[in-house]
């Protein structure tokens, strides 16, 4: 993993996670909003400090067409956090 310390103070994380089309929105968005926590649980007990991890689910709004086993998922990817706004 790419160091996230002092070395690189713009380098980020970004987690988002999704849920599969089937049920209730405002559930999958909970699911996938609990998947992406989860994973910024474990890169914070691996010393991954909080502010530099943005996480966040989108249900199904953002998920992947057609097959709903990879509609269940969490993406991870570094970003510049001078261009990614936090909520």
């Amino acid at each position: 993993m790419p160091r996230t310390d002092g070395k690189n103070p713009q380098l980020g994380i970004e987690i988002s996670g999704y849920a599969s089309p089937e049920g209730d929105p405002e559930e999958n968005r909970k699911l996938s909003n609990r998947r992406a926590i989860e994973v910024l649980n474990y890169f914070n007990y691996k010393g991954i400090v909080r502010r530099r991890i943005i996480a966040r689910g989108y249900g199904a709004t953002q998920g992947q067409e057609g097959n709903p086993e990879e509609s269940r998922r969490v993406e991870v990817r570094l970003v510049d956090l001078d261009d990614v706004k936090q909520d």
